[in-house]
């Protein structure tokens, strides 16, 4: 029996488990992850949602496991614009972008024992830049923002023209510029990578059949595409 476990945010609620007595039948499926988990909390030692010790307390547990790194979203998507509104100035989206990178697999170096992978983050399926600020800073699904103690005098309309003021192709290829210096530094460093955007994206466009048709920043999946993809390409390597 292998055993993998998927690691990341409310984003992995994509990797549908509906395999057994399919493909993989003999393949047991964890997951570990905070709403709302990052890069940027995963190697904060004083983050409150503990993904780091959730993490290792795992890997010690279950030592064969696969770990499947699967975050990034969070802070490019929100992250990123709380940053520049906390600062109060607009950053330069490589050097966030090569900054955050350079966090995420310097944990892995220094904390992982497991055969891991990182997968690729998603094209964003926000097209209204007002939900990465209501995200960050209003309340959502009766929880508070990600961000609270800016909740109280942060408006919208005080950074629509400084800050939130990119536009749909503007967040998608901030996006890719992330799987793009992710992937090029895993291959750097000899981290395994797995690219799920060719699945995703279709002549430089997100495929219909994973837009949601209310708001929300998470794709529609209905079906266990990506796990099935995922699984082959480990397969493959064993």
């Amino acid at each position: 029996m292998k055993r993998i476990c998927f690691i990341g945010n409310s984003h992995i609620d994509q990797f549908k488990e509906n395999i057994n007595g399919g493909l993989y039948p003999n393949v047991k499926i964890d997951k570990i992850y905070s709403v709302g988990a990052s890069i940027k909390g995963l190697v904060n030692g004083n983050s409150t949602l503990q993904l780091k010790e959730k993490i290792l307390d795992y890997q010690n547990e279950n030592s064969e496991a696969i770990l499947l790194f699967f975050l990034g979203q969070v802070d490019i998507e929100f992250g990123y614009y709380y940053k520049c509104v906390k600062d109060g100035k607009k950053y330069d989206i490589h050097e966030y972008v090569s900054d955050l990178v350079y966090k995420y697999l310097l944990f892995i170096k220094k904390n992982i024992r497991n055969k891991c992978y990182i997968i690729s983050i998603n094209p964003t399926v926000i097209r209204d830049i007002k939900h990465n600020f209501n995200v960050c800073f209003r309340c959502n699904n009766g929880n508070a923002g990600f961000y609270s103690e800016l909740n109280s005098y942060i408006t919208f309309d005080n950074y629509k023209d400084s800050i939130f003021n990119d536009d749909y192709n503007i967040r998608y290829n901030n996006n890719k510029l992330f799987n793009t210096i992710l992937k090029e530094k895993c291959i750097r460093q000899n981290i395994s990578y797995i690219d799920l955007w060719n699945i995703i994206v279709e002549n430089e466009k997100v495929k219909d059949i994973y837009f949601p048709t209310h708001i929300d920043h998470h794709l529609v999946v209905n079906t266990p595409i990506f796990t099935e993809h995922i699984l082959s390409v480990i397969m493959n390597d064993s």
